[in-house]
């Protein structure tokens, strides 16, 4: 809990612990009960359906998934691609 906290994504965690992202999932609503997400933040993101197959084009043509994922960034206008 101390690293979702922290900033760190489900995913993030996972890796560190060495579990699925899903057992932080059910960690969190085991530990801290029905309300226990609500001081998590959330940092998903939304993409249109345009912006998802751009990214899985990308993702076909070879570049990997860690590298797509930097490729995304969230600003006051919504998603932009880094150059």
């Amino acid at each position: 809990m101390k690293l979702r906290q922290q900033g760190k994504t489900q995913a993030e965690v996972a890796s560190i612990v060495g579990v699925a992202r899903k057992t932080i999932d059910t960690w969190e609503d085991i530990n801290n009960g029905k309300n226990a997400k609500a001081n998590i933040p959330d940092l998903r993101i939304k993409l249109s359906r345009k912006q998802q197959q751009k990214l899985y084009e990308r993702y076909k043509s070879g570049e990997s998934q860690k590298k797509l994922t930097t490729a995304v960034e969230i600003d006051q206008e919504g998603y932009n691609e880094r150059a």
